[in-house]
């Protein structure tokens, strides 16, 4: 497995950036002007925008409401656990549309975290898609990617990866910073988690697998305990 990269930390205080604060001159300084002039000149430009724009749009509006009614990111906050539901999920798939884990019952779900910088993630690919193809009337593989870039480019990338490769199981991609990966408690890629047909994780695989490794671990999550 290879180690997913944290993102650098953002620090803008003096002691990262080795910079001195400028002093400045006491008129400056003074309440009225710090704070009450540049406030107003704010709300001035604001207030103009707003008028040319046509704010609020119903358009707008109505998308933002979509967009917080769809919750997308991890949507529970249990660590998974074998025998117990799978944590929920909700993500934006390359074609825009929302998935949640939870609106999948009734299938064996497959959830395989990865990225398009993962050799070991790109070696497996081949036998998730043979495998899906061999089983997709009782199976779905759920592919989220962890690539740790901005949404338009993790975008970008994998679906370059997908068209490359000829993958045909949904791919939803995870947030810049890994919110679902880290609600999975996971630390490396490839990752996969076997899901039943009501929602309960039955089996996990930390690293890649082979198709012999997914049709196995498939046969167990069909009949756990036998």
């Amino acid at each position: 497995m290879q180690d997913t990269q944290p993102p650098p930390s953002d620090l803008n205080d003096t002691e990262s950036t080795g910079q001195t604060p400028m002093t400045e001159p006491a008129w400056r300084r003074h309440p009225a002007v710090r704070f009450g002039l540049p406030f107003v000149a704010i709300a001035v430009i604001a207030g103009a925008i707003l008028l040319l724009s046509g704010w609020p749009r119903r358009g707008d509006i109505r998308e933002s409401a979509e967009l917080e009614q769809a919750r997308l990111g991890a949507l529970a906050s249990d660590a998974p656990k074998k025998g117990q539901p799978a944590p929920d999920f909700a993500l934006r798939s390359l074609d825009g549309q929302v998935i949640r884990l939870s609106e999948l019952r009734g299938k064996i779900v497959l959830v395989n975290f990865w990225a398009t910088w993962c050799a070991p993630c790109r070696a497996e690919m081949p036998d998730l898609e043979a495998v899906y193809q061999q089983e997709r009337d009782s199976l779905v593989v759920l592919s989220v990617n962890v690539e740790g870039v901005s949404i338009d480019d993790a975008r970008r990338l994998a679906s370059d990866f997908r068209d490359e490769l000829g993958l045909t199981f949904p791919i939803v991609l995870d947030s810049p910073n890994g919110d679902v990966f880290q609600q999975y408690k996971l630390k490396g890629l490839p990752d996969s988690f076997f899901i039943d047909q009501n929602g309960i994780l039955r089996d996990v695989q930390f690293g890649p697998m082979n198709r012999a490794t997914i049709l196995k671990k498939l046969e167990a999550t069909r009949r756990p305990g036998s």
